[in-house]
């Protein structure tokens, strides 16, 4: 890495502030990795929001990855795609999208796997956040230069960087990773921030100081934190409750398997990792506006397991889901799940059935 090399959020929409101690008080510990995601990404105002939030380097340590001695675009994919295959990342899909050519995000954006430490995505039409080290200048000359998209590149200036625009048109002749609808997209380039976004309005948001972060979101930087300190390594924050009839409707799905359902709560966080015997775990927090809901919930939550079953695939619960700890703090939730019987990767399908609106944390009809 050259000298002086800057540490950068790439993300369809994101920024990373440092800030230096200058006065004789104890310094403040740096967030982490995933923090400065959090209180960076923008999300769409009201309704519904699911971000997920995954450092890469944590998950490499918990599966005794060792990259930096010997890394390759080709071998860090193959190392990604093996732990989202046996616990399942909270995405981000636009990472996904590259597993095919892994060289096409440095062929077209100057940024190498190698480097990427975390990403995120913070709602469903924001795009992706990506914590890299990298040179900006090495960013700058590959989009200038490269020969498919630098021709009808436009660039302009911003409070806060430069900002690399080749239009929201869709030209399917120029297919690519990081292009899967041929679409131009924007990319903004700080001191130490890319932001990467397929959709004019997802870059607009993070440009707008006024926008709402994930860090705004009552009871999402708690939940982060929670699953930070359990050791997660992929996390997933959803306010996503909807009933079963909701599925029905949508889906046409069977109702009659459903039973039983959570009261009303208000944000939701998964936390994927590997504990100290190498076994896969699902860390869960439920926020409450109070704690005589959460209790309430606690107690639901124990009994679906025990004997609920999943309306969509009409499974047990307690054939998906071991409970190994679970308690009430404040106005939370916290429980720990491990696989039952199936080894399934448990952040994928959880988030599966969430989006499905069929998940165990479905509330009441």
């Amino acid at each position: 890495m050259a000298a002086g090399v800057e540490r950068l959020l790439v993300h369809t929409c994101c920024l990373l502030l440092l800030a230096s101690a200058c006065s004789v008080e104890p310094a403040l510990e740096a967030p982490s990795r995933l923090q400065v995601l959090a209180s960076q990404g923008a999300v769409p105002d009201g309704g519904e929001f699911l971000v997920s939030l995954t450092d890469f380097e944590r998950g490499f340590e918990q599966f005794d990855f060792d990259l930096a001695s010997s890394c390759s675009s080709e071998r860090y994919v193959d190392r990604l795609f093996q732990i989202d295959r046996e616990i399942g990342l909270a995405g981000p899909e636009f990472l996904s999208l590259m597993f095919r050519d892994p060289d096409d995000l440095a062929n077209s954006f100057g940024i190498e796997w190698c480097d990427i430490q975390a990403a995120a995505d913070a709602g469903f039409a924001s795009g992706t956040y990506l914590v890299v080290e990298t040179d900006p200048v090495d960013i700058a000359d590959i989009v200038e230069t490269e020969p498919v998209w630098s021709s009808q590149l436009r660039t302009e200036s911003t409070d806060t960087g430069v900002l690399y625009d080749w239009g929201s048109d869709i030209d399917t002749q120029r297919i690519s990773g990081v292009r899967p609808l041929g679409r131009g997209g924007q990319l903004h380039v700080s001191d130490n921030v890319v932001v990467r976004s397929a959709a004019p309005e997802a870059m607009d948001a993070f440009l707008d100081a006024s926008a709402q972060r994930v860090s705004d979101i009552d009871g999402a930087t708690e939940a982060i934190g929670y699953l930070e300190r359990q050791g997660a390594f992929s996390i997933a924050v959803t306010n996503i409750a909807d009933t079963p009839d909701l599925f029905d409707v949508l889906n046409k799905g069977d109702l009659d398997g459903f039973d039983g359902g959570l009261l009303r709560w208000d944000v939701l966080g998964l936390g994927a990792r590997l504990d100290e015997s190498g076994t896969q775990r699902l860390d869960v927090v439920v926020s409450h506006r109070s704690e005589a809901d959460a209790d309430e919930n606690l107690a639901r939550l124990r009994d679906l397991v025990a004997t609920g079953t999943n309306p969509a695939e009409t499974i047990s619960w307690s054939e998906v889901y071991r409970i190994d700890s679970s308690e009430v703090v404040g106005t939370q939730v916290q429980m720990t799940l491990s696989n039952a019987i199936e080894d399934r990767p448990l952040m994928r399908v959880t988030l599966n059935w969430i989006l499905a609106r069929v998940s165990l944390f479905a509330v009441e009809l």
